[in-house]
């Protein structure tokens, strides 16, 4: 569908952009430049358009040969760019030249003094953005107050993704009992099913000290039930509070190192209404 290349080819964008500010980056599509710029100013990689021309083209020209790799300071970021996009035919194409942006001198709110890593974060939110996904989704639910004291809920979604889409569910529910122990104090308990899903992975290989990255490989997460208990507390019409303990038997699959799922986990909330 589309082509998009992170490079450092003339570290001539420094001179147009400076360091660790914006990186600089041409594409021949202006849906690609319009989601790359709305991705860098959300994940904080910001990025800036650059110019490219028939005329810029031109100076790739060369008298001897087909084309010239290297042309010179004047323009030296572009004409690299240019060069690139002789290559791309016309598939829709971004470069994004990174010499500025990867190392820095000092630490900033999303990096720590060296590399920066920048493109992780920009890349993850423009395919985010990129990428349209459809979901039909069914819900179902049920009430039933037996009488003053219990009362019972239950709750199902299902699913419908017209593509595969990593660790989402295609299946949920919930089963709760509700005891109102009097006026102003409610004790929820309840039983959450968390279906089937898959998750694409990564391993990081290590072949005598050079380090390389696996392909994708999917992996099924099983099923999972967790138990849940909440309790409120009115203390007034307008002062209540709740406490809520999710997950409680801890119940997760964590599949690979930079994947944590959520496991035993505590909330404690307070509300005013006026």
């Amino acid at each position: 569908k589309l082509i998009i290349d992170l490079a450092t080819l003339t570290g001539a964008i420094v001179v147009s952009l400076g360091k660790n500010q914006y990186s600089g980056f041409f594409s021949n599509s202006d849906e690609i430049s319009s989601q790359l710029i709305k991705a860098g100013n959300v994940s904080g990689d910001k990025t800036w358009r650059m110019p490219l021309s028939e005329e810029y083209d031109e100076i790739v020209d060369s008298q001897i040969a087909d084309m010239r790799n290297a042309c010179g300071s004047p323009a030296g970021s572009i004409t690299a760019a240019q060069f690139l996009q002789r290559f791309v035919n016309k598939v829709p194409w971004a470069h994004i030249d990174v010499a500025g942006v990867v190392w820095s001198a000092k630490e900033h709110k999303l990096w720590e003094k060296g590399a920066t890593g920048y493109g992780v974060r920009l890349l993850d939110r423009f395919i985010s953005n990129y990428e349209d996904v459809c979901r039909l989704s069914v819900a179902a639910n049920y009430d039933w107050q037996i009488n003053d004291l219990i009362g019972v809920n239950a709750a199902a979604n299902f699913y419908n993704y017209d593509t595969l889409v990593s660790n989402k569910e295609n299946i949920n529910g919930n089963l709760g009992i509700s005891l109102n122990l009097d006026e102003k104090i409610k004790v929820n308990t309840s039983l959450s099913y968390l279906g089937k899903r898959t998750s694409f992975v990564q391993s990081v290989l290590d072949f005598d000290g050079v380090i390389a990255a696996s392909p994708f490989e999917s992996v099924d997460l099983n099923p999972q039930l967790h138990l849940n208990l909440s309790i409120s507390y009115s203390y007034t019409k307008s002062i209540s509070a709740f406490f809520r303990i999710n997950n409680i038997l801890n119940s997760k699959e964590d599949v690979w190192q930079s994947y944590r799922e959520i496991g035993r986990n505590a909330q404690l909330g307070f509300s005013y209404s006026f």
